[in-house]
């Protein structure tokens, strides 16, 4: 199986937090896990914010960024983000009403739906785009699986 996951879905493999369960079973498993190089950057600023916010430590901080990009170069499939990505992102902005980094997530997915991934989020306005956009979709947080 295939999966794209956004933001709110990787950092759960990092962070323990309601969903965590099921994205380490998916990603301890054989499937292949997609992830935009937008959200690359976006899970760094995550990972910096519970740091700044004292919900980590700074040791918990560099472990699990270390983690993280080991597992960006080992274990997920990034996909290069491009002009047209940019330009996809701004209809799916003026369609959906999305956030800027959501449409950037679900043009990024867009460039591989004819693998037929599932869309892995627990954004609800975006996993709702990406089911009208033809994507399956799942929240590991279990509210949309």
């Amino acid at each position: 199986m295939r999966y794209y996951f956004d933001t709110s879905a990787l950092v759960k493999r990092y962070h323990r937090e309601k969903g965590t369960e099921k994205i380490d079973e998916i990603i301890d498993g054989d499937d292949e896990i997609y992830i935009s190089t937008v959200g690359i950057a976006e899970t760094i600023s995550a990972f910096t914010r519970l740091r700044n916010s004292r919900i980590i430590g700074k040791k918990r901080y560099e472990e699990i960024t270390g983690i993280f990009f080991n597992d960006v170069e080992n274990r997920y499939i990034p996909i290069p983000f491009d002009d047209s990505n940019i330009l996809k992102a701004v209809s799916l902005i003026e369609n959906h009403d999305l956030r800027t980094l959501d449409a950037f997530h679900l043009s990024a997915a867009l460039s591989i739906a004819d693998m037929h991934p599932v869309f892995a989020s627990s954004d609800r306005k975006l996993l709702k785009a990406a089911e009208k956009e033809g994507f399956s979709i799942m929240d590991p947080e279990g509210k949309n699986s």
